[in-house]
């Protein structure tokens, strides 16, 4: 998740960080955070996607890290309105904390 102050982030590639969560039969499990290497086009999905990321949470991404992370068949959620706080119920998946 591109996350921000204990938001979702409005921008996938300009977040701080971003929040990865385990998740196993619906409960999330662990939760790393990870800094944002940096803004670099095509490198993020890749670089997420390597650390099996397979779902993304952003509030807008552009249409590149989109079509990077369906190649790489991940899911992705988001809105482009506002900043979120973190999810309950994302990517198909109820996740009890």
């Amino acid at each position: 998740m591109a996350s921000e102050g204990g938001m979702v982030a409005r921008h996938f590639g300009r977040c701080p960080e971003y929040t990865i969560f385990e998740v196993r039969d619906g409960t999330v499990t662990g939760r790393t955070v990870v800094p944002n290497p940096g803004h670099q086009p095509g490198f993020l999905p890749v670089y997420l996607g390597d650390m099996g990321v397979s779902c993304i949470i952003a509030g807008g991404m552009g249409p590149r890290a989109q079509g990077l992370f369906e190649q790489q068949g991940c899911q992705q959620q988001g809105d482009t309105q506002q900043a979120m706080p973190f999810p309950s119920n994302t990517c198909s998946r109820r996740m009890k904390e």
